[in-house]
């Protein structure tokens, strides 16, 4: 029997009801927790003033990119690479200034996901140079190039937000494995990737779904799969993280089901996203 379909309202309460719910130096953490303190509250501020379907998506991915950026910079500042962080400011002052214009939330929500992937790649490709994982660098590079090529400026918004997300679940996929150490969650990262390769296919072979439709329903699926590896690198990174990243996606299941209109969809999963990456980068600051 088919779940009920949800309407965009209770998506949006879904929203404030998942909000409400120490390596470097003391002063550090306790200045990037209080960044990440400080965009939780912004967030949780401007979901309450909207109920707009696409509004909420943007918001979602700009929170989880930024909250992913303070990881990135935590990474980067410890080992000294000005030059990352320099790049993931300069990625953030781009979205941040595309915010302020307050005009269309295609271009946030392509922002956004451009600064949560190369907040990512920041992890992923420090870690693996960390561990003289050249193998796994070179994957992590590879990741980047084909992005590089697949993005393409005259293409759509949703084209560009597809190719971002997809790139994202390549990324935090690797970013897994680099605190994977003894290759526990192998597996679970595996399904997560086979099940995000068979839902592009199944929207690919459908018929019905004119452009606009196919990209969204392209981009949600990638979202999830964020979303997922998101937890399991949660879960990966400090295991007193996996009660936390099993309630989320308990919540998320919640507010989320396959024959739900894609919009309403992915309020949901954006939302989810965002509170994982949240809780995903204090752990990350903290360690």
């Amino acid at each position: 029997m088919k779940r009920p379909r949800r309407s965009l309202s209770l998506a949006a309460g879904a929203v404030l009801v998942l909000l409400t719910q120490q390596g470097a130096p003391a002063e550090e953490k306790l200045d990037h927790l209080g960044q990440l303190s400080g965009l939780k509250a912004d967030y949780t501020q401007s979901v309450s003033r909207t109920e707009d379907p696409e509004e909420l998506t943007a918001l979602g991915i700009a929170f989880a990119g930024r909250t992913w950026a303070v990881a990135g910079r935590v990474a980067a500042e410890r080992r000294q690479r000005a030059d990352l962080v320099s790049e993931l400011d300069k990625k953030e002052m781009a979205l941040l200034k595309e915010i302020s214009t307050g005009r269309r939330t295609e271009d946030r929500q392509v922002l956004g996901m451009d600064l949560l992937f190369k907040s990512v790649y920041t992890l992923a490709a420090l870690d693996t140079q960390d561990r003289g994982d050249k193998a796994s660098f070179k994957e992590v590079e590879a990741i980047q190039n084909h992005l590089d090529r697949t993005l393409e400026p005259s293409r759509s918004k949703g084209y560009n937000l597809v190719a971002w997300s997809n790139g994202v679940v390549g990324m935090l996929a690797l970013a897994v494995r680099t605190v994977d150490h003894q290759h526990k969650l192998a597996e679970e990262v595996n399904r997560i990737l086979e099940a995000a390769v068979m839902g592009a296919r199944a929207v690919g072979v459908r018929s019905d779904l004119h452009a606009r439709a196919r990209l969204m329903i392209l981009a949600l699926n990638n979202i999830r799969g964020c979303f997922k590896l998101t937890c399991v690198y949660g879960q990966a990174l400090n295991e007193r993280l996996v009660p936390e990243m099993d309630s989320l996606r308990e919540a998320w299941l919640k507010n989320y089901s396959d024959d739900q209109q894609p919009a309403v969809a992915l309020v949901a999963t954006t939302t989810a996203l965002a509170q994982a990456t949240f809780a995903v980068a204090k752990a990350y600051v903290r360690r």
